[in-house]
């Protein structure tokens, strides 16, 4: 085999380009061990745009569609924003990081997904850190993890300094992501008629659970939170404000979450 060539395997001639509505910026880009591919793009720069974007592909350059929505997750900041680096704990999570408050006092923000590309609430506030600093301006344009699971992200400041940080991560303090569990989900039923469909699965522990609804462009749509003992359930979920159309329930524990589609009928 000749070194140094595009590999014909990946998608038609080795390149893969994807058509977004507006101008995208990559700034990660990483290799799972199936050798997946999962990138950070910020849309809509020219624009101002105020989200990093997660997109995973298989390894032949298709969209995998288990992942998020539909293939990608949209990560709000509410701030413009710049996705610069991308780096894979050891549990799978992924972090995207880059900068927020563009011409406003930047300054460092990360975020994090499950493995799945649902946004992992454990991590800073509701799945991201942002740290707007109107005092000074901090640019990121590189990330890395220590061999600890502690992320850095460094860069520079506009009067010519060096910049970085450390932050904490799950993976650092030895929290058991899998202590307390849900399984056997699933809705009914599913169409959803009326206002009201229920939520079945099994708790493995005694726990806060909180059920969630997305719609497919990854919206949360409502959240409600419930103590639970341990054993099967049978929850109520609220679909009486959703439109006719096709949600994910996010059934989250702790750490662990679980989750499935369904439909709401007109």
């Amino acid at each position: 085999f000749d070194n140094g060539v595009m590999d014909p395997s990946f998608d038609i001639d080795g390149r893969k380009e994807v058509n977004l509505p507006e101008f995208t910026f990559m700034g990660g880009i990483s290799a799972l061990s199936d050798g997946s591919i999962v990138v950070a793009t910020s849309i809509g720069q020219s624009q101002g745009g105020s989200e990093f974007n997660v997109r995973k592909f298989k390894s032949n350059g298709s969209l995998d569609p288990t992942f998020g929505f539909n293939g990608e997750t949209d990560i709000n900041l509410n701030e413009s924003c710049l996705a610069t680096g991308l780096a894979i704990q050891s549990d799978g999570k992924i972090l995207v990081g880059g900068m927020a408050g563009l011409g406003d006092g930047e300054d460092y923000s990360i975020a994090r997904l499950h493995a799945n590309g649902l946004l992992d609430n454990s991590f800073g506030n509701n799945g991201i850190a942002k740290n707007l600093d109107s005092s000074g301006d901090h640019c990121a344009n590189t990330l890395a993890l220590q061999a600890d699971g502690k992320l850095l992200i460094g860069g520079f400041t506009p009067y010519g300094l060096a910049t970085m940080a450390r932050y904490i991560t799950a993976s650092a303090n030895g929290a058991n992501e899998n202590t307390v569990f849900v399984s056997e989900l699933s809705v009914s039923p599913n169409p959803a008629v009326g206002a009201t469909t229920m939520a079945r699965f099994t708790l493995a522990e005694n726990a806060t659970v909180h059920l969630e609804i997305y719609d497919m462009a990854g919206h949360l749509m409502s959240i409600t939170s419930r103590q639970l003992q341990k054993g099967p359930q049978n929850e109520p979920i609220s679909v009486a404000d959703l439109p006719a159309g096709v949600y994910m329930l996010h059934v989250r524990s702790m750490e662990y979450f679980s989750t499935k589609a369904f439909v709401k009928a007109e």
